[in-house]
């Protein structure tokens, strides 16, 4: 009777064993658990914050009552922010403005922005994104160089990060797949106000065409969000460089990466 008792436990103590050194496993579609069951880390991440700011290539696509004009990268890339982490992406970008333009009109209010909440947010980025309406407008480089550099230098005032971004290269792409280096002078002034401000840029200029290229003729046009419009984005387009972006940002803030889906 006692050996069979002893049997029994030592079976159990076995089955025990088996099972505790199985690794656990949850569902795929669980956002706070990883594949081995153990809480992601982006659920114990302390939110971050972007605010954009920029032109119609950064603003929200138009909507149906008109009150947005845009078709930007904006929204398409803070759709990569991970839910889990509870960061939260502002999209400030403004139709037809340039740099001289953005400073007068818009730039207080992006200020007042970071100082709301602060201390809730683990960081907040402020990406500066122009260059479109700076040619159109016909911008002196000097006047739009002294304008980057003064968003950079009174967003670190204000105590949060800021991005350059080198403006989105235009889908003038032709049969052949060649994309046309248009927009280089802005890129170029955005780098050189990066060099002198020891600021982060992204050269989305840069990326965006290689983008393009690599999608082809076809599907560039697709990009447009109408047939003769090489500036503005479609909803396919907007997916297609708010990964791009994604990528950008990731590769160059890699402590961040956990926050993103890209």
């Amino acid at each position: 009777m006692v050996s069979h008792v002893w049997l029994v436990l030592l079976a159990s103590f076995t089955l025990f064993l088996q099972i505790a050194s199985t690794p656990s496993r949850s569902t795929h579609a669980s956002a706070a658990c990883t594949e081995d069951g153990e809480p992601s880390k982006s659920s114990n991440l302390k939110p971050i914050r972007f605010i954009l700011a920029g032109d119609s290539t950064t603003a929200p696509p138009p909507t149906a009552d008109h009150k947005t004009c845009g078709g930007g990268w904006g929204d398409a890339f803070l759709s990569h922010l991970l839910p889990a982490t509870d960061s939260l992406g502002l999209n400030r970008g403004v139709c037809g403005s340039d740099s001289s333009q953005y400073r007068e009109e818009h730039w207080a209010d992006v200020l007042e922005i970071i100082k709301d909440d602060e201390d809730d947010f683990n960081r907040t980025f402020v990406t500066i994104a122009f260059g479109h309406n700076d040619q159109k407008h016909k911008v002196d480089a000097d006047v739009m160089l002294k304008n980057l550099i003064h968003f950079v230098d009174s967003v670190r005032l204000a105590g949060a990060q800021p991005v350059l971004v080198t403006p989105l290269s235009r889908t003038s792409i032709f049969p052949d797949g060649h994309v046309g280096r248009n927009l280089r002078w802005a890129r170029n002034i955005t780098q050189t106000a990066g060099n002198l401000t020891h600021a982060t840029v992204l050269d989305l200029t840069t990326a965006s065409r290689h983008a393009y290229e690599a999608a082809g003729y076809k599907t560039t046009l697709t990009y447009r969000r109408s047939a003769g419009d090489s500036t503005h984005l479609s909803s396919v387009g907007a997916e297609a460089i708010g990964k791009v972006m994604c990528t950008l940002f990731r590769d160059a803030f890699s402590d961040y990466a956990e926050y993103f889906s890209c």
